[in-house]
């Protein structure tokens, strides 16, 4: 069974990549200017997220484009 819990995508930061943890997160991003990143529901979504772009995101909360969800009824 996949973990349940936030994930965060850095897409620019100090370390870009996936973390399941803010504390791992914040790390990457701490002092960063201009650090681009977002939390999300489930590893499946977040891995799509950061094969994607940050603009996809920028300034939504708990948004999925839909061409990230499992189907158009999502």
């Amino acid at each position: 069974m996949a973990k349940k819990g936030k994930f965060y995508v850095v897409w620019k930061g100090k370390k870009p990549g996936i973390f399941d943890s803010w504390a791992a997160c914040k790390k990457s991003i701490a002092n960063y200017a201009g650090a681009e990143y977002k939390s999300f529901e489930s590893f499946e979504v977040a891995k799509k997220a950061y094969n994607g772009n940050y603009a996809d995101f920028k300034g939504k909360k708990n948004t999925t484009p839909h061409y990230l969800k499992k189907s158009w009824y999502d």
